[in-house]
């Protein structure tokens, strides 16, 4: 999130109030606590995340982070989770495969003793 924002603080209120232009209460965990054990304020419980839920969904596709994501794995051949979760050297080597495979290309991986 900080790459597509810039704010001062990134928890979650504070980027759903900068993005979403909506106030988003954070209860105490003690409260949250009571209205769990509570059959009766249950269902504030359950409002509670529901809400956070959606919120969470509305950031992922007000910012396009989703479609951008899904564009960049495309991009490179990669799946939508690595796009997410492995650095820019995996994206290099990935690209440089697909260039090299119609010119009969290898590519090499180096051995266990090269790499220590």
């Amino acid at each position: 999130m900080r790459t597509e924002v810039n704010l001062t603080n990134y928890s979650f209120e504070s980027i759903t109030y900068h993005v979403l232009h909506e106030r988003m209460p954070k209860l105490p965990l003690a409260t949250l606590n009571s209205f769990y054990q509570d059959p009766k304020l249950y269902s504030n419980f359950a409002d509670y995340f529901i809400i956070r839920t959606r919120c969470n969904l509305r950031l992922l596709l007000d910012l396009n982070i989703i479609v951008r994501t899904s564009e960049m794995g495309r991009l490179f051949g990669i799946e939508f989770f690595n796009v997410l979760s492995r650095g820019s050297q995996y994206r290099v080597e990935s690209m440089m495969s697909r260039l090299a495979k119609p010119l009969k290309f290898i590519s090499i991986s180096p051995s266990p003793e090269q790499r220590a």
